[in-house]
């Protein structure tokens, strides 16, 4: 008798609280990249010697982009301008510390995995980051500042093999499969990003517009959205069957999409 009187009551809050938790529509867009692994072509770059970590001579690029604080920039725009540079630098060097860790050192381990057992090349790792000299450049609206960092990973290269990493490769062992799969990563990362950059253009915007729309109509705009695509976050990047390599990219468009919700709000309706 009593579970029939309560089964009403225990519906209707099942019923309200359902209506509470109802998900908004996500801001964040995801976008995935596979490429072959192709070892015939490692092979014949193993045997005139390659050094099996391909990164270790190349320099990495990051980017962050921020905005500049509204009410600190009405109070002192140097000090606005000053907090945002320094804000875009650390995100920059999280970016780099991200993807510094994974990079790939053999078959199945990471330069994270040899950091947290090697002191060394943890060492290396965040000298390499703090020996990257920022550059900063301010959109052409001033209400936003990008931090550029080139970091050298050739002394962290050297880290990982003091550590057991790397070493010369010989035809016939292990060491085109790595050169493989790094050369697949490279492909799958630009594919993902690409493909990314086009659902980021058919993302809604504001005005039922889409962004790719605005983004013609604010071409000062492109080179946020490119920053922003930059920084997308690697949700996943591993080998897959069929011999391949696949990649999985996420970002959140909410800052493009406030920057466009701006240049489309009338003067008068800003002040």
């Amino acid at each position: 008798m009593t579970l029939r009187r309560l089964s009403p009551v225990v519906l209707l809050f099942a019923l309200l609280l359902g209506a509470c938790v109802k998900p908004a529509s996500s801001t964040l867009i995801t976008a995935s990249g596979v490429a072959p692994i192709e070892e015939t072509h490692a092979s014949d770059a193993a045997s005139s010697g390659t050094e099996s970590l391909a990164w270790a001579g190349e320099v990495l690029a990051v980017s962050a982009t921020v905005d500049l604080d509204a009410q600190r920039r009405q109070e002192s725009e140097p000090l606005a301008l000053a907090a945002a540079r320094l804000l875009a630098r650390d995100r920059a060097r999280s970016s780099a510390r991200e993807k510094l860790r994974a990079l790939q050192v053999g078959e199945r381990a990471t330069v994270a995995r040899f950091a947290e057992r090697d002191a060394a090349v943890a060492d290396a790792l965040e000298a390499a980051i703090a020996a990257a000299t920022p550059t900063w450049e301010e959109s052409s609206d001033g209400n936003s500042v990008t931090a550029e960092l080139d970091v050298e990973l050739r002394a962290l290269g050297e880290a990982v093999r003091a550590a057991g990493g790397g070493g010369e490769t010989r035809p016939g062992d292990s060491s085109a499969t790595i050169l493989a799969e790094a050369a697949a990563q490279r492909v799958a990362f630009e594919r993902a990003r690409e493909e990314l950059g086009r659902r980021l253009l058919a993302f809604p915007g504001p005005n039922g517009q889409t962004v790719g729309d605005l983004l013609r109509k604010y071409p000062s705009e492109q080179s946020a959205a490119q920053a922003w695509l930059f920084n997308a976050r690697t949700l996943m990047s591993r080998r897959i069957a069929g011999d391949r390599w696949k990649i999985v990219l996420e970002a959140d468009t909410t800052p493009v999409i406030r920057r466009l919700e701006v240049l489309e709000t009338p003067v008068e309706e800003r002040r």
